[in-house]
């Protein structure tokens, strides 16, 4: 009976944090509109210049802000449908798609049966600040996170050509997902040498699909990588108000080469997990390499902190293997570090303590994964690409 209690008090336990935490909404920083960020996609394809969005600039196509577009060429093309809609129309229609997306990709990575405490945990962590932030700026990470999901469904069946297409195509859509890529094809090359290596396959599906973005949109990626992304990925970290973003950059601005150490040793911590884990159980590995493809860059706000929640769904599902146990523990400090109120963080210095405390979560879910025993499967099965 008291093991049955306090399996029950490690379930509900963070589900009532999350109930707590849904007030931290309150903080999310509102625009004078409502879906800046697709307003910015929005205005450049309904101006003059829309077929050559590089070629322009924001305040000439009408952005509230002056934005130019900074976004990748194959994002900004699938953004095509905006222009037979009104603006009105296209953020309701975004929203939906992202709301309704985010309910739906929780079975990619906890498959069927969804149990009703797995559906809960995810229903209250989409009322979060990430997410919550996610809709009021239109944001597009959705399409990663989408994407991404999808790529490690195809794995764990053992398609990893197919796999590798899916993850390319995330990193040709908003690039830092580049760094996620290349966590799991470092994380492949220790298997077994049975036929072609797994990593090759996924690797040459991912370069596949970069490659075929390229090749379908040649001038605006040219403009894109000479002029938009240069700008884009030299501006100062500081430019970002606290506590809203989470660049390693942000925690030792005046130390780029310790920023530089820091992101290292995340990406070499969850390779180490991939080589680990993704031969029988690949979930950890692919939740942990798109959680922390996000704080590479510059400048990156916090509604992108969305790529976290598998990584915290997996979490909560194994944290009921042993109650209280290290699992429940790195659960209890992701949901601080990535849903918790962003009051307690507020100011640079705090600011800062709130970046470290999520570098510190992913670092010890990492350190986690590699010592917790691989599930009792059999291995993914060798297929041809």
């Amino acid at each position: 009976m008291r093991s049955k209690a306090s399996a029950r008090r490690s379930l509900w336990l963070p589900i009532g944090f999350l109930v707590l935490s849904i007030g931290s909404v309150r903080g999310v920083p509102f625009l004078e509109i409502w879906g800046a960020d697709l307003h910015n996609l929005y205005v450049f394809h309904h101006c003059g210049l829309r077929d050559h969005p590089y070629l322009t600039t924001g305040g000439a196509c009408g952005d509230l802000w002056a934005r130019d577009m900074f976004y990748p060429p194959l994002l900004y093309w699938s953004f095509a449908w905006t222009r037979l809609v009104t603006f009105q129309a296209a953020i309701l229609l975004w929203n939906v798609f992202t709301v309704l997306t985010m309910l739906i990709v929780a079975r990619a990575w906890i498959g069927p049966p969804v149990d009703r405490g797995a559906c809960l945990f995810w229903t209250l962590l989409l009322a979060q600040f990430p997410l919550v932030f996610a809709v009021e700026r239109g944001n597009n990470d959705i399409a990663v996170v989408l994407a991404w999901s999808l790529a490690f469904a195809l794995f764990s069946r053992g398609r990893f050509f197919a796999s590798g297409m899916l993850a390319g195509l995330c990193a040709a859509i908003k690039l830092y997902p580049a760094i996620a890529v290349a966590v799991i094809a470092a994380g492949t090359w220790p298997f077994e040498p049975t036929g072609r290596p797994r990593c090759l396959r996924f690797a040459a599906g991912a370069m596949l699909a970069i490659v075929a973005a390229v090749a379908v949109l040649p001038a605006d990626t040219r403009a894109y990588v000479t002029d938009e992304l240069p700008r884009f990925s030299s501006a100062e970290p500081e430019a970002v108000v606290y506590p809203y973003s989470h660049a390693v950059q942000m925690l030792v601005p005046e130390h780029p080469d310790w920023a530089l150490a820091l992101s290292a040793s995340l990406f070499v911590v969850w390779s180490f997990v991939g080589a680990r884990r993704l031969r029988t159980d690949p979930g950890p590995a692919f939740a942990g390499a798109i959680a922390i493809s996000t704080y590479f860059a510059g400048i990156s706000w916090d509604y992108n902190l969305i790529t976290a929640y598998p990584l915290l769904l997996l979490q909560f599902d194994r944290s009921r293997e042993r109650p209280f146990g290290r699992a429940w523990m790195m659960l209890a400090l992701g949901l601080l570090a990535i849903v918790g109120d962003r009051g307690l963080f507020d100011g640079p210095v705090l600011g800062r303590l709130h970046v470290l405390l999520q570098l510190v979560w992913l670092a010890l879910s990492g350190v986690h994964f590699l010592r917790a025993a691989g599930a009792a499967q059999e291995p993914l099965e060798t297929v041809r690409a």
